[in-house]
């Protein structure tokens, strides 16, 4: 029972050396576990497969949290990320008059999200509130007390709110560290941990557990110069006392030479060394515009894999801000017959299916008014057809149709108009909406609302209707689209369960309803993965580390965009961490 550290630069081989050292393992018969962070675990499966041919009994990748549920028989219900933004604002509102700095917050948008990642620190780090409101004891800054004290009342109510309602994925951590502790299997098995930048309190207790009970455990660690590696050198301290350690120095880069080398070691730092030799791997494009880059990056891409004998998987790119760079990169893609993968997250709010449940909420808000009707017709998921909506429309401009007149009969007649036709397109909107406006109509319950909507997407058939999509896109070669489309119903559910779970027998009105809604879909992200081997993966610098590329284009390098510009520090600023750290409370 021991720890090996394996050090080493970016590209060192770190990562190389654990997989060589499971595939010595493997034909032992020894158990080995490769823990990574749950970010990049997909990656890792699939990486794992290509090294070793097979994941199974004797070798698996996994994050704390994945070996948290593989050690523990957990049939619990979950509080997930949009419930605990439902509860957070909950708290907020229900605290608010006992507060002082954050009295007035309630109403700022993003507040509750601010508060609620600034919990999820605290109890990644093993601080109580109990541990929180001792520290505050001893600090003397008027300010900074205030602040905290609201913290932890804030805290101590969001936590009850959870309690009654399920279980807390944050708090998983707290329990591993004892299950490894009780566990055979683990006794019986080798552990990798690699591709941490750093590591939570939590995290560090399981690392301990593991240490002391795991037949070995392997620690990679990412070393340089500079500041940014500090906390590094404090984790190997940490680390190392909780069992014997060795430590293996790698030393020679395997993954990059030459210019890409240098960037992957200068790029976190303030004060960057400058690259004397030509670069020639590393190409900044720059245009008048984002389309115009993108359009000379493709050309320069498909020279590259024609002329110059790259393929797809050689190619990076990397991009201050993704989010404007994303359909161009789509489009430039699709139009020089490029395989390539755009990395992004993408909130369900923004997906067609989300704007649909939400269309149909408006209905009632804005009591049928025709704009909003056309609106709710035209998201391409309801049984009309695209002809019939348009014949409705005109009709509908023409005769200014309004508010409850959708559930009359038709009567305006002209000859441009097939009056019997125009009233079976509007029995069929009526059928689909009609038997709603009751419930919508006054306050009620969050069961009452979710079933209405359940029974809503039924009655339309909108994971029928999905699924046809997804078929769609991955006919015509966009399986990245059919990946999108795969998880969206299911999303949508999972949200409406999450509101059913965190209200209870709260009542309150549709505009409400559909501003939570809003809320709970913003903060539902749908993520995919590269669907082949061989693509050109576009990222941020986070997403692209793990790739093994000849040559990486940069995409919006301007001053002050690239790098991106540190963010605000969020609930507790640096000085403040500072503050605490002095108390004992150690944060990231």
């Amino acid at each position: 029972m021991a720890i090996v550290f394996v050090e080493g630069k970016a590209g060192a081989g770190k990562t190389t050396y654990c997989f060589d050292k499971i595939k010595e393992n493997m034909a032992k018969g020894v158990k080995s576990v490769l823990v990574v962070p749950e970010q990049v675990s997909l990656s890792f499966e699939k990486m794992a497969v290509e090294k070793l041919g097979f994941l199974g009994q004797t070798a698996d990748v996994l994050s704390f949290n994945r070996l948290f549920h593989r050690l523990y028989n957990d049939d619990r219900e979950y509080v997930s990320k949009v419930g605990k933004t439902i509860l957070m604002n909950r708290a907020i509102a229900s605290c608010s008059s006992k507060l002082t700095v954050y009295k007035n917050c309630a109403k700022i948008r993003d507040f509750s999200g601010q508060m609620l990642k600034m919990i999820t620190e605290l109890k990644r780090h093993s601080v109580s509130k109990e541990e929180l409101l001792k520290a505050c004891e001893n600090i003397e800054q008027a300010n900074v007390k205030a602040k905290i004290n609201d913290i932890c009342i804030i805290y101590e109510k969001y936590n009850k709110l959870v309690e009654e309602r399920g279980a807390d994925s944050d708090e998983n951590l707290s329990l591993l560290s004892n299950l490894v502790e009780k566990s055979e299997k683990v006794r019986e098995t080798e552990f990798f941990i690699d591709s941490f930048s750093a590591f939570t309190g939590e995290e560090l207790k399981v690392i301990s557990a593991l240490a002391r009970c795991a037949k070995k455990v392997y620690l990679t660690l990412k070393m340089g110069e500079g500041y940014i590696f500090e906390g590094i050198e404090r984790t190997k301290n940490k680390t190392g006392e909780f069992a014997p350690f060795e430590t293996v120095e790698l030393k020679e880069n395997h993954k990059h030479k030459g210019d890409l080398l240098h960037l992957m070691e200068n790029f976190p730092l303030i004060t960057p060394k400058v690259y004397e030799e030509n670069v020639e791997n590393i190409k900044i494009v720059y245009s008048e515009n984002s389309v115009a880059e993108c359009e000379n990056l493709m050309m320069d891409i498909t020279k590259k894999v024609r002329d110059g004998g790259y393929k797809f998987k050689d190619i990076g790119v990397l991009a201050s801000n993704m989010q404007s760079y994303s359909e161009s990169l789509k489009e430039g893609f699709e139009r020089y017959s490029i395989n390539g993968y755009v990395g992004e997250k993408k909130s369900l709010l923004t997906h067609p299916a989300g704007n649909f449940v939400l269309s149909f909420l408006e209905l009632f808000i804005k009591k049928f008014d025709s704009v909003y009707v056309m609106k709710f017709l035209k998201s391409g998921l309801t049984p009309l057809t695209f002809d019939e909506i348009c014949i409705l429309e005109n009709y509908v401009l023409d005769v200014n149709i309004k508010n409850m007149q959708w559930f009359e009969e038709f009567t305006f007649k002209s000859a441009d108009y097939n009056l019997e036709k125009i009233n079976k397109i509007r029995e069929k909107f009526v059928e689909l909406t009609g038997g709603f406006v009751e419930i919508f109509k006054g306050r009620n319950t969050s069961k009452e609302y979710v079933d209405a909507i359940k029974l809503f997407m039924e009655k339309t058939d909108l994971k029928g209707s999905i699924d046809k999509l997804t078929y769609s896109y991955t006919k015509s070669g966009r399986p990245e689209i059919a990946l999108e489309y795969r998880q969206v119903f299911n999303s949508i559910v999972s949200a409406l369960n999450q509101f059913e779970l965190c209200l209870g027998d709260e009542t309150f009105g549709t505009e409400k309803l559909h501003d939570m809604l809003l809320n709970a879909f913003n903060e539902t992200k749908i993520s995919t993965y590269p669907p082949e081997s061989d693509m050109v993966i576009c990222g941020d610098s986070d997403s692209l580390r793990n790739n093994q590329f000849k040559i990486l284009y940069i995409l919006g390098a301007n001053t002050g965009s690239f790098p991106a510009p540190v963010t605000s520090a969020g609930i507790i600023r640096d000085n403040e961490r500072r503050i605490l750290e002095k108390n004992n409370i150690i944060l990231a």
